[in-house]
C-alpha cells in the first residue's frame, strides 16, 4: 500500500482514489520560472571610458567589453550588441552610445534580458539618473547588471547599490571640486 501526502491530504493507492487536480495560477513577468522556453537570452553590454587619455589608448574600453563577454557566458547570456562611449562623463546622460543603448532597449523589449557593464558607475555617476533609468529598465523587463556586483535580488543588495551609488556621485563632485582649487 502507497500513500502520498499531498498538501495535507493522505491518499492511499489501495482506495483507488486518484489525487484531485490542483489548479495553480499561471505566473506571470517576474514571477514566472525562468526556463528556456520563457527566457531572453540577449544581453546589451554598455563601457564608458571618462578621459581622452583612457580612449586613445582603448585599453579600458576593451578590457571592459571581455570582463561582460565573460560575465554573460557564465550567465548562458548571448551578447547581441555592444555600446561604448569614450572620453564620455557619467554624470550626463547625454552620450551618443548611451543614447543609441536606450534606443536599442526600447525596441527590443522581447529579446534583450539585461545591460551589463563593469561596474554601475560605468552607466551613470548621478544617483537621480540611475534611480530614473532603474525605473526605465525594470518598466521594460530588462535588469541592469554589473560584473563587479553580481546578485542584486535581496534587500541588502538593493541598499548596496543605492550606497555605491551615492559614492559614484560623491567622487565625481570632489574630482570636479579639486579641479577648479588647481
Amino acid at each position: 500500500m502507497r500513500s502520498i501526502n499531498l498538501r495535507g491530504f493522505l491518499l492511499t493507492s489501495a482506495w483507488g482514489m486518484t489525487p484531485p487536480t490542483i489548479n495553480t495560477p499561471r505566473l506571470k513577468g517576474r514571477d514566472a520560472p525562468m526556463n528556456n522556453r520563457n527566457r531572453k537570452k540577449g544581453v546589451v553590454v554598455y563601457c564608458r571610458v571618462a578621459s581622452v587619455e583612457q580612449a586613445d589608448q582603448g585599453i579600458a574600453l576593451r578590457a571592459q567589453e571581455e570582463l561582460c563577454r565573460s560575465y554573460a557566458k557564465q550567465r548562458g547570456y548571448e551578447v547581441v550588441k555592444i555600446f561604448a562611449d569614450s572620453g564620455a562623463s557619467g554624470m550626463s546622460l547625454n552620450r551618443p552610445a548611451f543614447r543609441r543603448l536606450l534606443a536599442y532597449c526600447k525596441n527590443h523589449t522581447k529579446s534583450v534580458a539585461a545591460v551589463l557593464v563593469t561596474a554601475f558607475d560605468r552607466f551613470t555617476r548621478s544617483m537621480k539618473d540611475g534611480f530614473e533609468l532603474d525605473r526605465r529598465f525594470k518598466k521594460w523587463g530588462i535588469k541592469l547588471d554589473a560584473y563587479s556586483y553580481p546578485g542584486q535580488s535581496s534587500a541588502l543588495d538593493r541598499f548596496a547599490k543605492k550606497v555605491r551609488s551615492a559614492l559614484a556621485e560623491y567622487e565625481c563632485e570632489r574630482r570636479r571640486e579639486q579641479s577648479f582649487e588647481l
